[in-house]
């Protein structure tokens, strides 16, 4: 189904809005950890990501436009309270830098499954979109995790892997709310196994803090895709 549907029913001005909801949550939830985080190397990564996420948010609110998402619906986006987004996770106020590097790991999760099962369904816009913004979640990814293996190797792993698994729920949550407003856009089956993917890709997280497994590099250069863990 192409985005520029006709359909008054069309479940693709709410899934897009959600996405954008996301991004500009995150955009919320970091920023003052731009002050905040311990180095400098973390200020720029982290700098980076919220430039990454106010783009996606701009590049998915004109996707949402041309599926007949309204001035006024696009404005109350924009301008929403952090407390107000649709999904508990975007909601959270995060106090420390590590629970935003866990954050960030498991919220860019779901956004590549998500960004994968939407796109290849007829709309070269929304494909072009997610293909470019898939590899900017996966480098986010590495990032929070290095952010993580740091702090597990400084003071307790499993604590450090605690803080992962229980911000876990809160992509299951975006995950599930997403796929059920886009309905009948995804097969069962589909998201069926997409959702099981995204839960290995989390259990596989918490997996990648401990001493064995290399420290995710820093790519060259921000879209130099290398794999979700380096």
């Amino acid at each position: 189904m192409a985005l520029t549907s006709s359909d008054a029913t069309s479940p693709w001005p709410v899934v897009l809005s959600h996405l954008a909801d996301l991004e500009l949550a995150g955009v919320q939830q970091f920023r003052h950890f731009l002050d905040e985080a311990p180095t400098l190397e973390d200020r720029w990564q982290l700098m980076q990501c919220q430039k990454d996420q106010m783009g996606a948010a701009r590049g998915l609110l004109k996707l949402a436009r041309a599926t007949g998402l309204s001035a006024q619906q696009e404005h109350d986006l924009m301008f929403r309270a952090l407390g107000d987004h649709a999904f508990e996770g975007a909601r959270r106020r995060l106090q420390e830098w590590e629970e935003a590097a866990a954050q960030l790991v498991v919220m860019s999760e779901a956004q590549i499954s998500l960004l994968r099962l939407l796109s290849k369904r007829g709309d070269e816009a929304l494909d072009k979109f997610a293909a470019s913004s898939i590899i900017e979640k996966e480098v986010h990814v590495r990032f929070g995790l290095l952010v993580l293996r740091r702090r597990a190797q400084q003071t307790d792993l499993a604590r450090t892997q605690r803080l992962l698994a229980a911000a876990a729920p809160v992509s299951l949550e975006a995950f599930d709310g997403i796929t059920a407003a886009a309905g009948a856009l995804l097969p069962p089956a589909d998201r069926s196994a997409a959702r099981m993917a995204l839960q290995q890709r989390l259990e596989q997280a918490a997996a990648a803090l401990r001493p064995h497994v290399d420290t995710p590099r820093r790519p060259a250069h921000p879209e130099e895709p290398t794999g979700a863990y380096g």
